[in-house]
C-alpha cells in the first residue's frame, strides 16, 4: 500500500507539473535529455558514447534532484503530516544514520556499471576502466563519505525536530510508521547517493583519461 501510494503521489505531481507549470516541465525535460546532458558534460568526444545515458540523467538531476531527495528523506522520517502523527524518537535519531548507509552498502555490493542494454561495448578498454573505477576502493571510500555526509544533513534537522517535539515523542519500537519511514528514506538516500556517485565516477574517469 505504501509503495502504491508513493507511485500515485509521484504520478499526480508529474501530471500537475505538466498541466499547470508547462515552462518548468519543459526545463526539467531539457535537463534530463541524454543528448543535452552529453553536450553539457565534460566528456571528451572519444568517450561521449561510452558513459551510460541513464547515469548522465542522474548527474543532470543533481541541481534540483538532490535537494528534493533530501526533502523526501526528511518527510519520510518525520512521519504522517495528516491524520494521526507519529513522532517516534527511534525513527528521528536512528533513521538518519541507518538509511544512507543501506544504499551505500548496496552500491558497494552492486557497483554502478554500463549494461548491454545501454548499447555500450563492455570489452572496450575505456568502458572496462569505468567499470573498474566503480568497483575500486576509491569508490567504496567515496560512498562511505557520502553516506556520512547525508547522515549529518538528515540528523541535524531531525535532532532539532526531536527537541521541539520532545513532549509528543513516542518510544514505541517499531512504531506503525517505522517501516514506511525507513523505506522511504532509503529510497531518497539511494537516489541522492547514486547521483553523487555517478558524478564522481564521470569526473574521475575523464580526469584519468587525460
Amino acid at each position: 500500500m505504501f509503495i502504491g501510494s508513493t507511485i500515485i503521489l509521484v504520478m499526480g505531481l508529474f501530471v500537475i507539473l505538466r498541466k499547470f507549470f508547462p515552462q518548468t516541465f519543459a526545463v526539467i525535460q531539457k535537463e534530463v535529455d541524454p543528448d543535452a546532458l552529453e553536450a553539457k558534460s565534460n566528456v571528451p568526444p572519444d568517450l561521449k558514447h561510452k558513459f551510460p545515458a541513464r547515469l548522465l540523467m542522474l548527474i543532470g538531476w543533481r541541481s534540483w534532484g538532490q535537494p528534493l531527495w533530501i526533502g523526501v528523506c526528511l518527510l519520510m522520517l518525520y512521519g504522517p503530516v495528516v491524520n494521526t502523527p507519529n513522532h517516534n524518537v527511534f525513527l528521528y535519531l536512528i533513521g538518519p544514520w541507518v538509511c544512507p548507509m543501506i544504499p551505500a552498502l548496496y552500491y558497494m555490493l552492486v557497483p554502478l556499471k554500463p549494461g548491454r542494454y545501454d548499447g555500450i561495448d563492455l570489452q572496450d578498454p575505456d568502458v572496462k576502466r569505468l567499470i573498474a573505477l566503480f568497483q575500486s576502493g576509491d569508490a567504496r571510500r567515496f560512498l562511505f563519505k557520502m553516506a556520512l555526509k547525508l547522515s549529518l544533513i538528515l540528523f541535524v534537522p531531525m535532532l532539532f525536530i526531536t527537541i521541539v517535539l520532545r513532549k509528543s515523542l513516542n518510544w514505541i519500537f517499531p512504531s506503525p510508521w517505522f517501516g514506511p519511514g525507513i523505506l522511504g528514506c532509503c529510497i531518497g538516500s539511494w537516489l541522492y547517493i547514486g547521483g553523487e556517485l555517478a558524478n564522481w565516477g564521470l569526473n574521475k574517469w575523464v580526469a584519468n583519461d587525460k
